[in-house]
């Protein structure tokens, strides 16, 4: 009987090895990469995140990850954490810079920028608006404070401006890798991420982070089937439905993430709803996130046909990827009206003979008029 028992488990155990493994041949390359990343990390192969906190910046090390495939944008391992800058007081400090550098499995050794995709820096909008007493802004905005992408892989606020925040508040850091080129590789990679910060003074002016991204329209009933989104830059063939997907306010279906086929194309995003100006906004600095192929995303007002900004794009021409993406960082800065229109334009030359994928957004440093009036009470009493 007790061998008849073990031979069913033994069966049983057989069949459910064989189930997973068909049912993870047919996940996609960015489920696959979700199910290994968690079997390394949950079981400690990967090593855990790591942390060196210094008066002014703190270094964050992440787990382990491996590349053992070809990764675009979005697919690639990830690791996510919350955290503090400073656990052990509650000092308001200045945020004013970020970085994020890839090294070997030792910690130590540099690698190519060219394996990382993105590391994002979000804030709990409802504590930290609630500490500052600025309820109204909670869920306004998507609480972005940073996003790295592979080309900018880091950036610094104008001198004199900064992020204020305790030090023992909490944040969220999540960081992705990428890989476009090495196929049939393994090794094993982590991502430095550092947030530079200084001790508080009342020279320093606080800016308010503010994410706009370009949208496209897609067929909601048939969004992978739509020829027109080929030569039609008015609309677009969305990377997935599930992710980066938005109705707008007349119920149709947008797509943050979507295909770029061969070829040289101009794509034009209102963004004046994304903006919610109410009088004027003084713009001092901008990150940019950008896809490969893309050559250029520009900030334009409608009504003058000004061009505010323009982020450079500079693709290898040697491999897929992105060298260099143009930062704005500006004491004296540009203003925003609230009787404007504003757009975004990208400019893609998919130079490959396959569809890519891409994304365009900015993330704004506006400076924060409430908040420093708040801040200033604090000297003057």
């Amino acid at each position: 009987m007790r061998i008849k028992v073990i031979k069913i488990f033994g069966w049983l155990l057989v069949l459910t090895l064989l189930g997973g493994g068909l049912y993870y041949l047919q996940l996609s390359n960015r489920h696959k990469a979700i199910v290994k990343t968690t079997i390394l990390h949950k079981s400690g192969l990967g090593g855990d995140w790591q942390v060196s906190y210094g008066g002014r910046q703190t270094d964050f090390y992440s787990p382990l990850f491996f590349v053992d495939n070809i990764y675009t944008s979005m697919e690639g391992p990830k690791a996510m954490r919350g955290f503090q800058i400073n656990p052990s007081t509650e000092d308001l400090l200045w945020i004013n810079g970020y970085e994020t550098t890839v090294v070997a499995a030792d910690g130590l050794t540099e690698l190519s920028r060219d394996f990382m995709c993105h590391t994002n820096l979000d804030y709990y909008d409802q504590s930290y608006y609630s500490k500052w007493q600025i309820p109204n802004r909670i869920g306004s905005n998507y609480p972005r404070l940073a996003t790295l992408t592979n080309g900018m892989e880091s950036y610094h606020y104008p001198e004199g401006f900064g992020f204020p925040i305790k030090a023992n508040e909490y944040l969220y850091l999540s960081t992705q890798i990428l890989n476009h080129n090495l196929k049939e590789s393994l090794f094993g990679v982590r991502h430095k991420v550092s947030i530079f910060h200084k001790a508080d003074s009342p020279d320093i002016k606080p800016l308010r982070p503010l994410t706009v991204f370009m949208m496209l329209p897609y067929d909601g009933e048939n969004p992978f089937d739509n020829e027109a989104a080929k030569t039609d830059p008015s609309v677009c063939i969305p990377v997935e439905t599930k992710n980066h997907s938005y109705q707008d306010s007349d119920g149709n279906m947008r797509s943050g993430h979507w295909v770029v086929f061969p070829g040289k194309q101009t794509y034009r995003s209102d963004i004046s709803a994304q903006l919610e100006v109410k009088d004027s906004i003084q713009v001092h600095h901008i990150a940019t996130h950008l896809h490969p192929f893309a050559t250029s995303l520009k900030l334009i007002n409608t009504d003058t046909q000004k061009v505010l900004f323009t982020a450079d794009a500079e693709n290898h021409l040697d491999r897929v990827g992105l060298a260099k993406i143009t930062e704005y960082s500006s004491t004296e800065g540009f203003t925003l009206y609230a009787d404007q229109q504003y757009e975004l334009v990208l400019e893609v030359n998919n130079t490959s003979t396959t569809k890519q994928d891409m994304m365009a957004s900015m993330f704004f440093g506006i400076y924060d008029a409430d908040l420093d009036a708040r801040l200033k009470s604090r000297f003057e009493n």
